[in-house]
C-alpha cells in the first residue's frame, strides 16, 4: 500500500473509532401507559417527554409497550433500562432506583353512561358493576373488597362495553378516558371529583443509578421551559 493509502486508511479508522466512542448510549424504556400517552408515530405526550428528557442528558431511547407487571419484570431483570410507574408500584424493589423528579401527574376518574350515577369516593363503587384495565395497581389497590369488578386488556373494548351497558362504571385515567370518549364519539360522562391523583415517576435499573441526577435535572429543565 502506498504512503498516501496508509494515511487515508489511518484517517478513516480514526474517524470510525471516534464516531463509535462519541455515539450516544441507547436505552430501552418500557411503558404500560396506553393511548393517548403513546401514539404509533411516537408523538404522544409521554413519547415526546421521554425522548426530550433523555436527549438532554445525552442518551437515545427506544420505547417499548408492555403491561405493568411485565414492565417491572423486564427492568428488574435488566432486560430493559427504565419504566414509568406510580411511586408505590416499585418503591420496595432494590433492583430499581427512582428518578426523584415527578415525570407527570395523573388523575383517576370514574366514567358512566347513566348520568344519574353519583360517585364521590371509592366506597361508592360497591353499588355498581365496574370495569378497569388489567394490572393498574392504582385502581386495584383502592377498590372496595365487595365490588363487582372486571379487568380488561384493551381500552377500546372497555369503553365499547360501557357504551353497550355491560358495566355501570369504568375507572381509568382522565386523559385516557377523554381520548376514548372522543375517539369513539360516546355519550359518556366523566364524574367529579376525581377518585385519585397520582404522581408518575421514572424508575431505572440500579446499574444506571449514576444517570439519575442528570435525568432528573433534564426533566426539571423541560418543565421550566415548557418544551413539552
Amino acid at each position: 500500500m502506498s504512503k498516501f493509502g496508509i494515511i487515508v486508511s489511518s484517517v478513516i479508522s480514526f474517524l470510525l473509532i471516534s464516531a463509535a466512542a462519541t455515539a450516544a448510549e441507547r436505552l430501552k424504556i418500557v411503558s404500560a401507559a396506553p393511548y393517548p400517552y403513546h401514539k404509533p408515530n411516537n408523538d404522544g405526550f409521554v413519547d415526546l417527554l421521554l425522548t426530550d428528557t433523555f436527549k438532554r442528558s445525552g442518551y437515545e431511547i427506544s420505547i417499548f409497550p408492555g403491561r405493568s407487571l411485565r414492565a417491572i419484570h423486564n427492568v428488574t431483570a435488566g432486560e430493559s433500562d427504565a419504566l414509568l410507574g406510580a411511586k408505590y408500584c416499585c418503591a420496595d424493589l432494590p433492583e430499581l432506583v427512582r428518578v426523584p423528579e415527578v415525570f407527570f401527574e395523573g388523575t383517576i376518574v370514574a366514567a358512566v353512561l347513566n348520568k344519574n350515577i353519583k360517585i364521590t369516593d371509592w366506597a361508592d363503587l360497591a353499588l355498581y358493576k365496574v370495569a378497569h384495565l388489567r394490572d393498574w395497581k392504582a385502581v386495584t389497590s383502592n377498590l372496595p373488597p365487595d365490588v363487582s369488578a372486571v379487568e380488561l386488556k384493551r381500552p377500546y373494548q372497555m369503553f365499547k362495553m360501557l357504551a353497550a351497558g355491560r358495566f355501570d362504571v369504568v375507572i381509568s385515567s382522565a386523559e385516557l378516558t377523554k381520548a376514548w370518549i372522543d375517539k369513539l364519539k360516546l355519550d359518556v360522562k366523566i364524574l367529579t371529583p376525581p377518585l385519585l391523583e397520582i404522581d408518575v415517576f421514572l424508575f431505572m435499573n440500579i446499574k444506571h443509578k449514576e444517570k439519575v441526577g442528570s435525568i432528573a435535572a433534564s426533566l426539571k429543565e423541560i418543565k421550566a421551559d415548557g418544551t413539552v
